[in-house]
């Protein structure tokens, strides 16, 4: 069943998006479909690695917070209240945020890694889309599909390869190794709604992309509201250790690695009944 779009404020004639002032927010579930991991768990019967498959799917399942204007934008994954099993209330999300300019052609992230923060600059990302004919509509919006395609690198290349090799000396692997492919990531967005602008990283369109799917996890625009009536300010991120995002990757790479046992396996201590 299609999720409807509800549309609040006014309505989306030109003259309101050349106000200076143009505002929304756009509020996106994404969903991950793990089955793309290719994980399993060495003798767990096949009902308890369901279980854990659909443990799994359930907390990829997020909800994300675009707050955009004409030129910048702010993506965060607001705060939720959930209780455990003993009936106290706990938060998750919250943690991240990621700040766009499209006209300054920067991107700056809050984010933790091992509970330090750090604030990670990265290069403005140049996508070559390829607009299609193909259209679909998603709540009120009649939405143009565009696709990028995302050739293998040269150092995805050579890690497979890395990887493989040291996989044959490993006892236990709980995850395969899948060989790269070249992506196509499928967008589509609303001409009526002239920012070009999308959640994540995306952007480069000529309106607003209302969903974005990228062969494993699916993003979808759930509720617009334009020109919401208590304004807002999209302020640029400065919590955190400065860091590239080429230097963050390697930090995590490392703090990984340092997980692994002798034999190069991150062990899981899995109970049936949690």
């Amino acid at each position: 069943m299609k999720k409807i779009v509800s549309i609040l404020g006014f309505l989306t004639t030109v003259a309101a998006f050349s106000q200076s002032d143009f505002q929304g927010i756009a509020t996106y579930e994404s969903k991950t479909d793990v089955k793309s991991f290719n994980i399993s768990f060495p003798g767990m019967p096949q009902e308890q690695q369901d279980a854990m498959k659909a443990k799994m799917a359930k907390a990829f399942e997020k909800t994300f917070e675009l707050k955009f204007n004409t030129t910048e934008s702010i993506y965060t994954e607001p705060q939720k209240l959930t209780m455990n099993s003993n009936s106290l209330s706990s938060t998750i999300g919250g943690d991240f945020s990621k700040y766009k300019n499209l006209k300054d052609k920067v991107i700056l992230s809050e984010t933790d890694l091992m509970d330090k923060p750090f604030l990670v600059s990265e290069n403005f990302p140049e996508y070559n889309w390829q607009i299609i004919s193909d259209t679909k509509t998603i709540g009120t919006y009649v939405c143009q599909k565009a696709q990028l395609i995302i050739p293998v690198s040269a150092k995805e290349r050579a890690e497979y390869e890395q990887e493989m090799k040291e996989n044959e000396s490993k006892s236990t692997n709980l995850l395969s190794i899948i060989e790269p492919k070249e992506k196509i990531i499928t967008a589509w967005y609303a001409t009526e709604i002239p920012v070009s602008n999308g959640p994540e990283d995306y952007w480069g369109l000529p309106g607003l992309i209302l969903e974005i799917n990228d062969g494993t996890t699916v993003m979808l625009c759930s509720k617009l509201v334009l020109n919401p009536r208590e304004k807002f300010k999209i302020i640029k991120p400065k919590k955190g250790k400065p860091i590239t995002r080429k230097a963050f990757e390697k930090l995590s790479e490392e703090k990984f690695e340092s997980m692994k046992n002798k034999d190069g396996v991150i062990e899981l201590n899995v109970s049936p009944g949690n």
